[in-house]
């Protein structure tokens, strides 16, 4: 294995527009997050709208409601996942439109890929920047965000999804019809720390020919060669429209699905999401929408989702390891 180290950025938001920076620690000291405000004046994380606290959030600005509903879901995962060096989180809100029926609420992903540093478990292969700074026990590159989240500001208007408002409280519970971002949050912070792959959906090629810690563990069963990394471009295209014959093969993974009555193909495989055409930010980087009990990393919101097991074991399986303890967002 190179000493040397190869990596990607995939976003260049700069830190400098920073006008709020959080760092705090888990309850249980596994992890500390760091969370970089870049929205500008008065709007996002600034929004100086008043509102009532509520459900144990603090906040009596829409920003500072916004802003601790984040915390809580990066203190969550604080809490779940160990590293010794500080998590970097860049968040802003940014309007992107939807309409009455439908919109994307948010948009999560690591800040960079790294592969062959010191640490690295495989050779040639991409993690992601939080996951390779824990690896390497040192910030590979630091003053840059390892995980970027951008969440829909036209949610709280009163043209995207009706009227839907996100709800900002602590209780996993939102008023009816509204939307929990406490779980939007961690499911998009999820994406940031790991549960992401870098294939190129539209050719089936890997990231300049390296393998990701997530896709090594992605197969279409049945097919020969199974295992994604064994495949050509082409087979791999054939591999993301699989529908529940995609399946995720990591032990963890499995494990944790044993008590799952939905969502488990053969061999206890995990069935992820793999619809025909593939859904950009959807297709493998989600379970199935036939796991059951609804869980966290489903491909679509249909109610509050706090509980971390299943979403946890693949990220151990990427490469974060069984530190932490389970817990339950509804429960901070």
């Amino acid at each position: 294995m190179s000493s040397r180290s190869t990596h990607v950025r995939f976003f260049c938001h700069s830190f400098c527009v920073a006008l709020l920076l959080v760092s705090f620690r888990g309850a249980h000291a596994a992890s500390t997050f760091v969370i970089v405000n870049v929205d500008g004046p008065a709007e996002g994380l600034n929004d100086a709208t008043p509102v009532v606290a509520h459900d144990g959030n603090p906040g009596i600005t829409l920003g500072e409601a916004r802003l601790h509903a984040v915390e809580l879901a990066a203190s969550i995962w604080a809490n779940v996942l160990s590293s010794d060096v500080p998590i970097v989180v860049e968040v802003r809100f940014d309007s992107m439109g939807g309409n009455e029926s439908s919109a994307v609420l948010g948009l999560g992903g690591a800040g960079s890929v790294f592969r062959d540093f010191s640490g690295a478990p495989l050779v040639g292969t991409w993690y992601p920047s939080a996951l390779a700074d824990k690896l390497a026990g040192a910030d590979l590159e630091p003053n840059a965000a390892d995980v970027v989240l951008t969440f829909n500001s036209d949610v709280d208007g009163a043209v995207v999804l009706g009227e839907s408002r996100f709800d900002y409280g602590f209780d996993a519970s939102p008023d009816q019809g509204d939307i929990d971002f406490v779980s939007i949050a961690l499911h998009e912070l999820a994406h940031g720390l790991g549960f992401q792959t870098y294939v190129d959906l539209d050719t089936g090629a890997r990231l300049f020919g390296y393998d990701d810690a997530y896709m090594v563990h992605l197969e279409h069963h049945g097919a020969v060669p199974a295992d994604l990394p064994s495949m050509t471009d082409a087979e791999r295209l054939s591999a993301f429209v699989a529908g529940a014959a995609l399946h995720w093969t990591g032990s963890s993974g499995i494990a944790a699905g044993t008590g799952l009555t939905g969502g488990v193909g053969a061999g206890g495989h995990l069935e992820m999401y793999g619809p025909n055409p593939t859904e950009v930010r959807r297709s493998l980087t989600h379970f199935n929408d036939s796991v059951a009990p609804d869980d966290l990393m489903e491909p679509f919101y249909a109610a509050p989702s706090t509980r971390l097991e299943l979403s946890r074991a693949v990220l151990d399986d990427v490469g974060w390891g069984g530190a932490g303890q389970c817990v339950d967002a509804s429960q901070p």
